[in-house]
């Protein structure tokens, strides 16, 4: 075994075995590394009992990047109450930015997901919208457009217009011609 491949193996177990700490650090690495032979333990992780390794994992599988790893992290997103997880998965899928990513995006962006946590007076859920946002932008998503522009006349979207308005002008002429027809409607123009 050479020493990389030793090295995967050996940050695959202490991310199963280790302490929190650990385990953090182990995920953070295995994601730098990118390789996909750490997606099936990072997919695991996003199950750990500890918040800080669960978010970890999702940013790792987000740098690896890989289509394959978006069932594991839209099934976290259908059970976890953490908005800081589904935060980071969320992240994560836009990151990878396949048609399944899209579809997940799309779907957390219109439904809240059962259980999501409040923390105080802070809905998770908006911070959990806005990367959803940020996701669908990034993938160049133009299917994303009927759902952004609703969207924005949504009582459900909190202060993030902008980022609706950037995310759509990033996407094509149809959704620029919206965006366009929306400001001076609205004598938002200058």
């Amino acid at each position: 075994m050479n020493v990389y491949s030793e090295t995967l193996s050996l940050l695959s177990e202490l991310l199963q075995t280790g302490d929190e700490v650990d385990r953090c650090y182990a995920a953070r690495a295995l994601g730098a590394l990118g390789d996909t032979r750490a997606l099936g333990v990072l997919s695991q992780s996003l199950r750990d009992e500890d918040i800080d390794v669960c978010v970890d994992a999702a940013t790792a599988l987000g740098m690896i990047a890989d289509a394959s790893s978006v069932p594991a992290l839209v099934e976290s997103l259908e059970h976890e109450s953490s908005g800081e997880i589904c935060t980071a998965v969320t992240e994560a899928l836009g990151n990878i930015a396949s048609p399944a990513s899209v579809e997940a995006s799309l779907q957390i962006l219109q439904e809240r997901p059962d259980g999501l946590e409040w923390q105080d007076d802070w809905d998770s859920w908006w911070d959990v919208q806005l990367e959803a946002v940020k996701a669908l932008s990034q993938a160049h998503a133009d299917e994303a457009i009927p759902a952004l522009l609703a969207f924005m006349d949504s009582e459900e979207q909190q202060d993030i217009e902008n980022d609706v308005l950037k995310a759509l002008v990033s996407l094509s002429g149809q959704a620029c011609a919206a965006v366009a027809e929306r400001v001076s409607n609205h004598d938002l123009a200058p």
